[in-house]
């Protein structure tokens, strides 16, 4: 990364590294959240809002694999993350849908864990854009902007 003077930052939230490049479509919400809220019931009601407004988009079978994955046809298609200060719940996920998926290969180390359904696979193997399935950065974001509203947590 150093020697392609790639811009590294940490992110609030967990988990391992990610390459964000203009391919991807990143989705965030800050919602109140008093005390502490299980982050597993917070990730599954997340997680189900983005698969909701992703089928009104047109993008069925999406599923929630892992903690946080999102996937269609058993390959990972979005990531998320949930940083929880105070007040606040901020959740985020990364849609690769025109990734330049060679890059996680350069410069992403295989995760010191993985979920069951990785089944050991490099990252080329293992992700998918969903481009594969005609979808385009501009049209995904114009439609979720559409579609999305603030979601509840209970």
């Amino acid at each position: 990364c150093l020697d392609h003077q790639v811009v590294m930052t940490r992110r609030a939230g967990g988990g391992c590294s990610v390459v964000l490049d203009s391919g991807n479509l990143v989705v965030s919400v800050v919602l109140p959240s008093e005390g502490l809220p299980g982050i597993r019931s917070s990730f599954n009601a997340l997680s189900s809002w983005m698969i909701a407004g992703l089928a009104a988009c047109g993008v069925g079978g999406v599923q929630q694999r892992g903690t946080s994955d999102l996937t269609l046809d058993d390959r990972k298609i979005g990531g998320s993350c949930i940083y929880k200060p105070r007040d606040v719940l901020y959740y985020s996920t990364t849609l690769l849908v025109s990734a330049d998926l060679a890059l996680m290969d350069t410069y992403l180390k295989h995760p010191p864990r993985e979920p069951d359904y990785r089944k050991g696979r490099a990252h080329r193997e293992f992700v998918m854009n969903l481009g594969e399935r005609g979808v385009t950065v501009e049209s995904l974001r114009a439609k979720l902007s559409r579609v999305l509203s603030v979601p509840a947590l209970s």
